[in-house]
């Protein structure tokens, strides 16, 4: 039986870490934007293979996701449309139509390779049980890793299943407080992504 989450926090800690913030909420969507425009704007400036490349993979993982949202329902099918007409009618008019082939060969490419390291890191090569605290794993990220799989905390996973309603900028505050509780002495943790490869791959081997 899985613990309760109020068994391991408070009351009042759990207030603190589900309050929103409309100004943290902003800066992440600017934040997001200006990772899709600096990958845009340096393959616009040293248009070649390698930078398209490399402004592929923050595209994939900041922005590309809008376009995946097309799985969930018609009801959303509006939005991702404006936002698409919006961004190719925005690169048209500064003279880089072009651009907007990244946004689509993103997700053409390593989007769906990045999900599955991602997807793997999360439940891969964890217990076989219901309980949420054994199944579910959070993996440390560098600043290489939060550019590229682990963008705006999506690797505190574990934080993320034990209270859904806490916004992504308060998991590290959670996930100290797990610490503090004692809740990894058990619970699956890893110390990168290259490491949940390596265990992925010997166990397929």
């Amino acid at each position: 039986m899985t613990t309760a989450i109020t068994d391991i926090l408070t009351h009042d800690e759990i207030r603190d870490l589900t309050r929103t913030s409309d100004l943290r909420c902003a800066w992440s969507v600017a934040v997001t934007w200006g990772v899709i425009a600096g990958a845009m704007a340096l393959a616009a400036w040293r248009p070649n293979a390698v930078t398209a490349a490399v402004g592929v993979v923050p595209i994939n993982q900041t922005g590309r996701t809008k376009l995946d949202v097309l799985k969930v329902g018609a009801c959303n099918l509006a939005p991702v449309i404006a936002t698409n007409l919006a961004l190719a009618a925005i690169l048209v008019a500064l003279g880089h139509g072009w651009l907007y082939g990244l946004w689509v060969g993103a997700w053409m490419t390593t989007f769906s390779l990045i999900i599955r390291i991602r997807s793997m890191a999360e439940h891969a090569c964890t217990e076989k049980t219901d309980d949420q605290y054994r199944n579910t794993r959070t993996t440390a990220a560098n600043i290489v890793a939060r550019l590229t799989v682990a963008p705006h905390h999506v690797n505190y996973h574990l934080e993320h299943h034990a209270l859904m309603t806490a916004p992504h900028y308060r998991l590290r505050a959670m996930h100290r407080l797990l610490r503090e509780r004692g809740v990894y002495e058990a619970s699956p943790f890893s110390p990168g992504y290259w490491r949940i490869i390596r265990l992925v791959s010997a166990k397929a081997g």
